[in-house]
């Protein structure tokens, strides 16, 4: 089963080297607009063969969202939710170099195993102290939450630790979810991680691109979420998010701040998070974030 978590890393990873080349093109430029980070994005993505040409996260568009916004105004990237039409990317909404805040997110999905490698991060390209002192804790809350979870746990357990953690930091889980029934959560299953399709979905699969929007709801609805409902149990050989979308409570003035990482529980109940964005930020002058 561990090599199930091997693609699931591989497929991810398929999604970090394309935004890494992307933006050593993009911040290069003197001028770039959402849509066409997101282009470029996608077009570095499809020259893999390993991955579908459009991510299972749809909508927005290609299964794919570039958001701009400034430490200064950072409305834009506070969005509760990627479905809505208002967050997909725009011709008109340009980079700020200066005081720049980019979200990002891509859903890669694996051709022969349907795993999915979900990508999220945002960048910050100012100095602003309480930002990245909010960055910072966000990464060291991510770990925190790692170190806890353990085989036998439940979601609720976890998330009701993380929610303690996150509140206890001053800070507000700003994630709203369409798909989950407790509607916040901190993450969620990667589906067949540590079960198999079904004959049925196999038959969907095969069809792959011809069917995609029924591809994209088996992967959605197939997902088990961390919330603090859910009694679905952690178990050896399987992949799960973590992903709280953090902010310091009573401060709307200030962006949002996260990192998608992802639980790699292996066979012999050992694990790993796999966070991967450390070429991205030396990239974009964020070797602050990696201390």
């Amino acid at each position: 089963m561990d090599n199930k978590l091997q693609v699931c890393k591989e497929t991810k990873q398929i999604a970090l080297d394309a935004l890494a080349n992307t933006l050593k093109v993009i911040l290069k430029k003197d001028k770039i607009a959402e849509s066409e980070f997101r282009n470029l994005w996608l077009a570095q993505l499809r020259k893999s063969t390993k991955i579908f040409p459009n991510g299972w996260y749809m909508p927005p568009p290609n299964g794919i969202i570039v958001l701009f916004a400034t430490d200064k105004d950072p409305k834009r990237v506070l969005y509760p939710n990627m479905r809505l039409e208002e967050t997909w990317p725009r011709d008109d909404v340009y980079l700020d170099k200066t005081n720049g805040i980019i979200a990002l997110y891509a859903s890669p999905m694996d051709r022969k195993t349907g795993i999915i490698g979900d990508t999220e991060v945002m960048i910050y390209l100012s100095k602003n102290k309480e930002v990245m002192n909010t960055f910072k804790t966000c990464y060291r809350i991510n770990r925190e939450i790692f170190e806890f979870a353990q085989v036998g746990q439940q979601f609720s357990q976890v998330a009701k630790f993380a929610n303690k953690l996150i509140a206890k930091n001053g800070l507000t889980n700003n994630v709203v979810s369409t798909s989950d029934p407790a509607s916040v959560n901190l993450g969620h299953t990667i589906p067949v991680s540590y079960e198999d399709w079904t004959s049925q979905e196999k038959a969907i699969f095969k069809n792959g691109e011809s069917q995609w929007e029924n591809v994209c709801q088996i992967i959605a609805k197939k997902r088990k979420f961390v919330n603090e409902v859910d009694d679905f149990q952690i178990k050896a050989s399987m992949a799960f998010t973590i992903e709280p979308r953090l902010r310091p409570k009573d401060r709307p003035n200030l962006p949002s701040t996260w990192t998608h990482s992802i639980v790699l529980i292996k066979e012999d109940g050992s694990k790993e998070l796999f966070f991967g964005y450390e070429e991205i930020f030396k990239i974009c002058g964020m070797d602050w974030a990696l201390n």
